[in-house]
């Protein structure tokens, strides 16, 4: 099936749309798509919900909207304690904040 460009940004314009960009590829991408396409642009921060004692590895997902996502079979093998899996979500709740203050400012116009 083929699709023209045009016919896609007509049924864009006619339902509700935003632009989600994902920092920090993705924002300079979505700034110029929510401009031709005249849409708001929003941003979707994610993190990575890492493993006390090893940040470069994750049991779990966070974003912006306060959705978090586990890995329940990682998490019983790897025996966190509560305690232990909500620092590392604070944490990463924390960053999230942070990095959407970060992007925002760095938005031309108005974002969400």
């Amino acid at each position: 099936m083929h699709v023209c460009k045009s016919s896609i940004c007509t049924i864009l314009r006619r339902s509700r749309q935003d632009v989600l960009a994902i920092p920090a590829g993705g924002v300079p991408v979505g700034v110029e798509i929510s401009k031709r396409l005249n849409l708001p642009l929003d941003l979707a921060v994610v993190r990575k919900i890492h493993i006390p004692w090893n940040r470069e590895a994750g049991f779990g997902a966070m974003a912006w909207d306060g959705i978090i996502l586990l890995n329940e079979d990682l998490v019983k093998h790897l025996e966190l304690s509560k305690k232990e899996i909500d620092d590392c979500i604070a944490e990463e709740r924390e960053e999230i904040e942070k990095r959407m203050i970060i992007w925002i400012r760095q938005i031309p116009g108005d974002c969400g």
